[in-house]
């Protein structure tokens, strides 16, 4: 019985102490998603190969 009791009590302390992070964490509003930043509008776009071998070469003498 006091085993069951001491359980009881760690987890409902546990809950306690989580609970009010959850809850405020919800209250956050999203971030507005701006379309103004070049890293939202353009999408990745790999080096041509030229520039490639021009590195690779540097790296390899």
């Amino acid at each position: 019985m006091v085993r069951t009791t001491k359980a009881l009590l760690i987890g409902a302390t546990a809950l306690g102490l989580a609970l009010p992070g959850l809850v405020r964490a919800q209250d956050k509003p999203a971030p507005a998603a701006t379309a103004d930043t070049d890293e939202q509008t353009k999408p990745y776009v790999p080096p041509s190969v030229r520039k490639s071998v021009e590195v690779g070469n540097y790296y390899f003498r």
